[in-house]
């Protein structure tokens, strides 16, 4: 493996492609794939097992077997994650991809993270996971979780109940005056009313 950009760590290994192309191929007849990779894998043998290369004096194949290498597929695959932060909207979504998911209702307005794993939609707020969608391809759609919102109907209900009380309850009752019927009727029939 080489250093990310530094060339000069890489040898002579971007030559290789020409090699190939001028000292395989060139001219070379083939019936099929099949007849070109056992021609392929001959030459291979030949260059790499059975020559001395220029340079290094040496034959190709031991100077590989020295390396040690280990197969890309043996090694631990690097967990690649994406994490933005978005905003829940008070309809309690969060925009990723074109797409809107829900989240439970609790969180609201809060900030949240948002971390792509293995096909997945991590969602944490304050550093706690709070849900999870399986990513969808495309965009416009809308994914929503019954359970997000339960409970929010009641809960939103009893805090309009407790400011309406907060803001009415402190008005005082204005007084009304009582009298008896009769000073309406008494209105009427002296020409008040018209």
């Amino acid at each position: 493996m080489c250093w990310p950009y530094r060339p000069q760590t890489k040898g002579k290994i971007e030559r290789t492609i020409r090699f190939v192309k001028e000292n395989f191929f060139l001219g070379r007849p083939f019936t099929g794939l099949g007849d070109l990779n056992r021609q392929a894998q001959r030459w291979c043998n030949t260059v790499n097992a059975e020559r001395v290369h220029a340079t290094t004096g040496r034959i190709s194949l031991d100077l590989l077997e020295e390396e040690h290498l280990h197969a890309l597929d043996a090694r631990p695959l690097f967990p690649v994650t994406v994490s933005e932060t978005r905003k829940v909207s008070r309809e309690c979504f969060v925009s990723f991809g074109g797409n809107r998911c829900s989240v439970p209702w609790r969180y609201a307005g809060r900030e949240a993270l948002l971390r792509l794993r293995d096909r997945q939609l991590l969602i944490e707020v304050d550093n706690q996971e709070v849900c999870r969608h399986e990513l969808r391809g495309g965009s416009g759609a809308v994914v929503r979780i019954k359970e997000h919102f339960v409970g929010l109907y009641s809960a939103a209900r009893q805090r309009n109940l407790s400011e309406y009380l907060r803001t009415h309850a402190a008005a005082p009752i204005p007084e009304v005056e009582e009298r008896p019927l009769a000073v309406y009727d008494e209105f009427l029939t002296s020409g008040g009313a018209r």
